[in-house]
């Protein structure tokens, strides 16, 4: 089958080919050759760009001769879940991870100036693994066994779970992550094979912000739709494949602040060299772990193994070992300086926090590997998440104290503001301690990390309106992501180890009161495929507001979909997890009674024994088909036969009911019929009333899980602030880089 799609990958390939054949006769000397691999280049990009509208105009068309196309869309999505199929499978999140990459590679090429030849050699090997992977596992592949000239009506469609706004955000922005820690990898590699051991730094920081702003707002971007769509109450859950995004981040985070400590003290290049490397292969790392098989037994989240395992290793390999191989043939060329700053010196402290950093980056990567290890001995198992909360714990506590320390501290020691903030800072952080330990805040541990948090959040909020009041506003940065990060430490806190959870069970129109709140069943609302179940909730106040929570079958994937309902408050969300629905069953279900074939039942006086079918016509239109039910009934020592009756109409089935003998003359219906296993399903009317009291109906249930968070919103706050200062940062550092070069700068390299 010819494709656009597959034609187009082709030419990608082979133009970032003759792009980097022709850098590499540019580096040699041969500067004509650079107007070419720009060339090349732009067609590579060219190139990916109509792959990729060439696989979502087949999604949007629903060309389900495509395998991708049947696998992960359908008719009844809306359009903007539609184009989220381009990235729900392997081949999709691939391609979306290489157009991230060369899009990149087009600011790049104008940024890195006169680094430009040798980076985008090894920047371009990044693009074309990838590229590699695309080939050998197409998104363009045609679906097999088809006969000819058909295909299916409709596909599979889309995991229930990811028909979520959030994840039509979340995965753009990991892999805009992903692609961006490639840059200072390549950075540094070149700086090593030509000898430039520090300017390489100014020109790849900007980048390396790009990766931390990237995927640190990727990570909370999915805990937050972990949060509002799972129903399990959390946010992070320690998954394999989330600690696979984590483990890059913390390594990224690290390599910044390596990279700070360079610039401001000419040192540590070493470290700096060895991170840069070190974070594109643990991304590298991370896909292998995800995209193998390794982990699905492990991880909702985790990829089938498609066959491009081997691709994968081979690719993790190959870069380890350009990487980390062109550092040790340069290692002892790389020149080292002694410190001699004090300890209590932002220097010693920054070099602390990194080592925090990669504590725990190792210590997260050992859990997340432990499938992979342990198979190696046996059975393959995981770790819990009480492995990592009791290994993280400790650290989050020192860290968050060297991020209120900081900010008061110069590179050689202490300064003026360490004696006048630092008082001012432990103050207010006793005062909002004091506060949530009467608020119910306990367990000397998460009070600990509490009060550090709060530390570090008050003491770079001081460092940040002095910035502001001085006019230093993109100086603020660091100090504006550090209070950010402060109060994502307090959210994660309070949220987590202070929060309250009780289990509910509700049946129709019957308030319960729970944590503070009573709570209604309404019923399901009517209509929809994804029905909500309607809770009225009331807080002490007498306020009132309606939950609806939704508790759904896809009937696709036959898969119970439960979504919570978050209301947010000013201290708090209210947060309602679905369990179970129960439908209830009407007084005529509670009270009838199940026979089969010789069984005998009682019923109020009256003694039943069924006999067998009875096949007939019925009493209307000759049409009709009726089967009966013989009944033998036995009523103070007599037996009298009856014969209801369930009969086929054209309007449906209707039940016809037999008179029993006795006072009032009641009556039996039929109501159900198994005939294959013999069975039937009756129901009385008219029983004397102590039996028609038994026959009472039984109503609906919900089944809630309910919990209060406390204080979440400082999560998602200093989610915003991190980005925020982040963004501050990314634009000092890369402006800083423009007027260097513009100035004279490096020589080319």
């Amino acid at each position: 089958m010819f494709v656009p799609g597959v034609v187009a990958m082709w030419a990608a390939a082979l133009a970032l080919v003759g792009s980097t054949v022709s850098y590499l006769r540019a580096a040699r000397g041969r500067q004509e050759a650079q107007a070419w691999a720009r060339q090349f280049f732009i067609v590579a990009v060219v190139a990916v760009a109509l792959a990729s509208a060439a696989l979502l105009y087949l999604i949007l068309t629903h060309d389900f001769r495509y395998h991708y196309v049947f696998s992960y869309s359908d008719r009844s999505l809306p359009t903007s879940y539609l184009v989220s199929t381009f990235w729900a499978g392997q081949e999709g999140s691939f391609l979306l991870w290489l157009l991230a990459g060369m899009l990149i590679g087009v600011p790049l090429i104008r940024a890195a100036r006169h680094y430009e030849n040798r980076v985008m050699i090894f920047y371009n090997l990044t693009l074309l693994s990838l590229v590699a992977i695309l080939l050998r596992q197409s998104p363009f592949r045609p679906l097999e066994g088809l006969p000819p000239g058909q295909f299916p009506f409709d596909g599979q469609g889309l995991n229930p779970l990811l028909q979520n706004p959030w994840m039509t955000i979340h995965p753009p922005v990991m892999f805009l992550g992903y692609a961006a820690t490639a840059v200072p990898f390549a950075f540094a590699v070149a700086a090593l094979t030509e000898r430039r051991y520090d300017e390489w730094v100014r020109a790849s920081l900007p980048w390396a912000l790009v990766a931390v702003v990237t995927l640190g707002g990727a990570i909370l971007l999915g805990g937050y739709w972990a949060y509002v769509t799972l129903g399990w109450g959390g946010y992070w859950g320690w998954d394999p494949v989330e600690n696979s995004s984590l483990v890059p981040w913390l390594a990224s985070a690290a390599l910044v602040h390596g990279m700070l400590l360079q610039r401001s003290r000419g040192r540590f290049r070493k470290l700096n060299f060895s991170l840069a490397i070190l974070s594109y292969v643990l991304v590298l790392y991370a896909t292998f772990l995800t995209r193998s098989g390794v982990l699905a037994d492990f991880s909702v989240h985790s990829f089938v193994d498609l066959g491009i395992s081997g691709f994968l290793v081979a690719n993790l390999l190959v870069f380890a070992i350009l990487g980390f191989g062109v550092l040790l043939w340069r290692f002892r060329e790389i020149p080292t300086s002694p410190g001699d700053e004090p300890i209590l010196s932002r220097t010693v402290l920054v070099i602390l926090a990194i080592a925090l950093l990669l504590a725990t980056a190792a210590v997260v990567l050992l859990g997340t590997s432990a499938p992979l290890i342990t198979r190696l001995f046996g059975q393959p198992s995981q770790v819990g998440p009480a492995f990592y909360n009791k290994v993280t714990l400790p650290v989050g506590i020192v860290l968050a104290l060297l991020l209120g320390v900081v900010p008061y501290l110069q590179w050689r020691g202490t300064s003026p503001e360490f004696v006048r903030r630092l008082p001012l800072s432990l103050g207010l952080a006793a005062l909002a301690t004091v506060a949530a330990v009467l608020a119910g805040a306990g367990g000397f541990t998460y009070v600990l990390f509490l009060a550090a948090s709060f530390f570090a959040a008050f003491s770079n909020l001081l460092k940040t309106v002095e910035s502001v009041a001085q006019g230093r506003l993109q100086r603020a940065g660091g100090a504006l992501a550090h209070l950010g990060l402060g109060f994502m430490l307090a959210g994660i806190v309070t949220s987590s180890a202070f929060d309250r959870t009780d289990k509910v069970v509700l049946p129709l129109g019957e308030g319960r009161e729970v944590l503070g709140y009573t709570l209604t069943f309404r019923g399901p609302e009517r209509g929809g495929a994804r029905r909500a179940m309607e809770v009225q909730v009331r807080d002490r106040d007498g306020d009132e507001y309606l939950a609806r929570p939704r508790l759904f079958k896809n009937e696709k994937s036959n898969q119970l979909v439960a979504n919570p309902d978050v209301k947010v408050f000013l201290t708090h969300d209210l947060y309602l997890s679905p369990i179970e629905f129960d439908p209830g069953r009407s007084a005529e279900e509670a009270g009838s009674l199940e026979l089969g074939k010789g069984e005998t039942v009682t019923a109020g006086p009256y003694r039943v024994t069924f006999r067998g079918f009875e096949m007939g016509g019925g009493h209307g239109s000759g049409n009709e088909i009726a089967i009966g039910a013989a009944l033998l009934v036995e009523l103070g020592g007599t037996t009298h036969p009856v014969t209801p009756t369930l009969a086929s109409t054209p309007n449906g089935f209707e039940a016809r009911p037999a008179t029993l003998p006795g006072a009032g003359s009641p009556t039996v219906r039929l109501i159900g019929v198994n005939a294959n296993e013999g069975r039937i399903r009756i129901v009385f009317s008219g029983l004397p009333e102590q039996a028609a009291q038994a026959a009472q109906g039984e109503p609906m249930r919900l089944s809630l899980d309910v919990s209060t968070k406390p204080f979440i919103g400082l999560l998602w706050f200093g989610l915003v602030l991190l980005l925020a200062g982040g963004g501050l940062a990314l634009l000092r550092r890369a402006r800083d880089f423009a007027t260097s070069t513009a100035e004279g700068g490096a020589p080319a390299a």
